[in-house]
């Protein structure tokens, strides 16, 4: 029973990861769009900003995908020895 509740927790943290990547890709469209508009070069910079959390937020899911399997390999492992 721990293995599907641990399953379903780096699964929610996988898609909570991902939601936070769109969230980056509106904030710097919109950021991005209303450069062009008004050619305001603080939107520029926070399109920056916001492109660096971009990359954090997809560091995190590498490394959260990374992980997902490895309680698993090591559950394995434990059986076959068996």
């Amino acid at each position: 029973m721990t293995l599907i509740a641990s399953r379903r927790t780096r699964s929610h943290k996988v898609r909570r990861t991902i939601s936070e990547i769109l969230e980056q890709i509106d904030a710097i469209e919109y950021s991005v769009g209303l450069y062009q508009h008004k050619g305001n070069h603080a939107e520029l910079a926070r399109a920056r900003q916001e492109f660096q959390t971009l990359r954090r937020h997809v560091d995190r899911l590498g490394n959260t995908i990374a992980k997902l399997d490895e309680p698993e390999k090591a559950d394995d492992r434990g059986r076959s020895s068996c």
